[in-house]
């Protein structure tokens, strides 16, 4: 197996990890090839598919307490985003195994190409989102953020709506990842993707676009966007608005 496959890099900056070396694998049989070649969205009860547009889709990934995965492909690069603190195992038919442990909120790109199961080792549920890239995110080619330098540009301010922030934390030739956050009538400025975007809630969240729609998610949820779309975005909410845009480039 070749080790690019097996490439993790984590958000902000740090740097990816290698793959243990044979001897600290533990002793599990591979899989048959039939569940190996099965998309997890069609067999897996842990994985729910949320929203998909052009090459990005979206799963929401509900782990119990010491429960597991089934062992299936993941063909795609990825973005594992933790919506609760998990405490994951990663590990491939060989046996060979890679922590997850992420934060409320954290962040970590995995490299597509190799099959695993995801093990919650802790006595609490795991709860995450995957949003997979067809054409591939290329982290080993940051232009900003994981691997290479710190993204800069974030934007913070008051206006007589509210308050907003945003920064980027990621962007490779194929993909941008931006945080963005709005106080109470807080106002995202009309901005444009050239490509298809997701919007992930982080919060629960009450937006309303400058087309008049009214956009209320759950925390973990989806709003996805086609390529071209220009938008936006208010927050109607009591409470500050947390959420990514993904977009392709």
């Amino acid at each position: 197996m070749r080790h690019s496959a097996w490439l993790f890099f984590l958000l902000f900056g740090v740097a990816p990890l290698t793959p243990p070396s044979l001897a600290q694998s533990p002793k599990s049989k591979a899989p048959s090839k039939a569940l190996v070649d099965t998309p997890p969205m069609r067999v897996d009860p842990c994985y729910r598919r949320l929203a998909s547009v052009d090459r990005l889709t979206a799963f929401s990934v509900a782990i119990p307490p010491r429960g597991t995965t089934l062992i299936t492909p993941h063909p795609h690069d990825h973005v594992l985003i933790a919506i609760s603190s998990i405490n994951l195992e990663a590990t491939g038919p060989s046996g060979i195994s890679y922590p997850v442990r992420l934060a409320d909120e954290e962040m970590q790109v995995m490299k597509g190409g190799w099959s695993h199961r995801l093990t919650n080792l802790a006595d609490a549920p795991a709860q995450l989102l995957e949003i997979d890239v067809q054409n591939g995110i290329a982290p080993e080619r940051a232009l900003c953020g994981l691997a290479a330098s710190p993204c800069t540009g974030a934007q913070f301010g008051k206006t007589d709506e509210g308050t907003y922030a945003t920064s980027t934390l990621f962007r490779t030739p194929k993909v941008k990842l931006t945080k963005v956050e709005l106080g109470p009538g807080g106002v995202l400025e009309k901005h444009g993707h050239s490509g298809s975007e997701l919007l992930i809630a982080l919060t629960p969240i009450h937006l309303k676009d400058d087309a008049g729609s009214d956009i209320k998610k759950n925390r973990g949820e989806i709003q996805a966007y086609p390529a071209g779309t220009d938008h936006q975005l208010q927050n109607l909410g009591s409470d500050a608005a947390r959420f990514l845009e993904l977009e392709l480039k």
